[in-house]
């Protein structure tokens, strides 16, 4: 669409009257998103307010993992670097005592 200056003039008086850009387009006869362009061109800005809430913004306390009870691989001792150390370990202590009945 070509604007012409009685177009933009229509188009500036509306905006500062507060119509919006759906119904600026309508009265023109044009898309809203043209008018809305050029509404940006021409670098016309509703005068907006800035914003009276003032967010507390509080850090939240990281969590540490939960050990699970039913970890089924061995807790880390003291020296021992891989699972297999850990059951090389085991077998030289020897087998576990069973209560037979």
């Amino acid at each position: 669409m070509s604007w012409d200056d009685r177009e933009v003039a229509l188009l500036k008086e509306l905006w500062a009257l507060g119509h919006s850009a759906t119904q600026i387009a309508r009265r023109l006869g044009c898309s809203r998103n043209a008018a809305c362009g050029r509404l940006t061109r021409l670098d016309l800005k509703r005068g907006h307010k800035p914003s009276t809430a003032k967010p507390k913004i509080r850090s939240i306390p990281k969590q540490r993992p939960t050990l699970s009870a039913a970890c089924t691989r061995p807790a880390g001792k003291k020296g021992v670097e891989t699972l297999r150390e850990a059951a090389a370990q085991r077998t030289q202590q020897g087998p576990a005592l069973r209560h037979v009945s």
